[in-house]
């Protein structure tokens, strides 16, 4: 009789494999920084897209920035209508920074653009109309004059004149400089995170590997006539070695897509909190078919696995007995057994294969449909606030693409092939 062959929640097992690799705690530490920073640099880029789109491709007829626009008022003072107009809190922090600024941040955010309903040097204190957005997260951005949108200046606006704005959008070439930059940093961050890991990973793969030979030796030697060698045999070689191939790629994806997912979701909500609730409606979604599909394949792979250490076995007793086969000319018998298992096998990771060619289709329609509902809330939002452009559309959408691959790796890093092997690490102590 083998060892019982129960079945082990993936949480269990991960949190055996965590066991081992806190013992590595200062190179964890530094696989934690560097993912950290490799899903900062991989955002980044996509957040370019909205300041690069709207400075650049985002210009509306009949507005002007309203940082080409001086304000005067009636005691003689002038300001640029920009520092009049409220804007997100977070500019604050750049503004020591005017270079960054104008490669980081949006014109339509910094300096909204604003009506002119006459043209000329000189402009009447109605002739400006700024946008005016009420409370209501819902309601339309209205045009108002600056004194009607910003009632403490009524009555003190002279007139309004057109300037040359002191800070001009970063031209094309710097985007195209800073892109190859930006991830040629993530490069070095993911090799860095990607060795140190490897490194965790195989001496992990190789703790647990000591620990179940030790604790095999320790065993009865009831516990050896009553197990299959092939079996034991499966444990030491192909489960371990199956271990060794999937655990560097599992702890990566479950580390690290968390991190991905997060640094996508954060920067959205930077750029547009309104567009960025579109994730909590796509990642619920993306998330059914993927549990589904990683159940199906952990059940196949699970019992593959067991299938391998079948095969083991059989191929042990005749080996072992090829004498017996020979004497009773059971040869026959012998390689239909084996066609058998073999045959067993082959339906067993066929529908490993199935199960993962329907993954990424799914998940992949799903967060289509989250594209689309994107750009139609993206569409109304433009409708409804002229601060909200192109840029902002596609910084969105290319983030929640961003966010696609971390979540399909994050449900499908399950130790699968390391199940058996794994739950059968610690033999029992006393007898059979």
């Amino acid at each position: 009789m083998s060892t019982p062959n129960t079945t082990v929640k993936p949480s269990t097992i991960f949190f055996r494999v965590l066991r081992y690799t806190l013992v590595y705690k200062g190179r964890i530490i530094v696989v934690l920084a560097a993912m950290l920073l490799f899903s900062a640099f991989q955002v980044l880029p996509l957040a370019l897209i909205e300041p690069l789109a709207d400075n650049h491709l985002g210009k509306r007829e009949g507005t002007v920035s309203s940082r080409e626009i001086l304000v005067h008022f009636k005691d003689g003072t002038q300001k640029n209508l920009v520092d009049l107009l409220p804007h997100p809190t977070y500019l604050e922090w750049l503004k020591d920074y005017p270079v960054l600024r104008s490669i980081v941040v949006s014109e339509n955010r910094e300096a909204p653009k604003v009506r002119m309903d006459t043209a000329g040097l000189v402009l009447s204190a109605t002739a400006i109309q700024v946008p005016y957005r009420p409370l209501n997260p819902l309601a339309k951005t209205e045009w108002k004059t600056l004194e009607e949108a910003q009632p403490e200046y009524a009555g003190n606006i002279q007139s309004f004149s057109r300037s040359t704005p002191a800070i001009q959008p970063a031209p094309l070439w710097i985007y195209a400089l800073i892109v190859p930059i930006l991830y040629f940093i993530k490069g070095i961050f993911g090799v860095l995170r990607h060795v140190v890991l490897a490194w965790v990973a195989l001496n992990v793969v190789r703790d647990i590997q000591n620990d179940l030979y030790k604790r095999m030796l320790q065993q009865p030697v009831g516990f050896f006539r009553q197990s299959r060698t092939g079996d034991l045999i499966s444990r030491l070689v192909n489960d371990v070695t199956v271990l060794s191939s999937q655990v560097v790629g599992v702890l990566q994806d479950l580390i690290q897509s968390p991190f991905e997912i997060i640094a996508a979701v954060s920067m959205a909500f930077i750029i547009d909190w309104e567009l960025a609730l579109t994730f909590f409606f796509v990642i619920p979604l993306l998330a059914i078919p993927m549990q589904v599909m990683s159940r199906k394949i952990r059940k196949a792979s699970r019992r593959a696995q067991e299938k391998r250490a079948d095969i083991s076995s059989v191929l042990v007793e005749t080996l072992t007995g090829v004498e017996v086969v020979k004497a009773f000319n059971m040869q026959e018998y012998e390689l239909s057994r084996y066609s058998d298992e073999t045959l067993s096998l082959l339906r067993r990771e066929m529908r490993i294969r199935k199960a993962r060619a329907f993954s990424s289709p799914a998940t992949e329609q799903i967060a289509a449909f989250g594209i689309a509902a994107v750009i139609l809330i993206a569409m109304w939002r433009m409708a409804q606030d002229p601060q909200v452009g192109f840029g902002t559309l596609a910084s969105i959408a290319g983030l929640i693409t961003a966010t696609i691959k971390p979540i399909d790796r994050f449900w499908k890093a399950r130790l699968l092939g390391g199940d058996v092997c794994l739950k059968q690490t610690h033999f029992r102590s006393h007898g059979p």
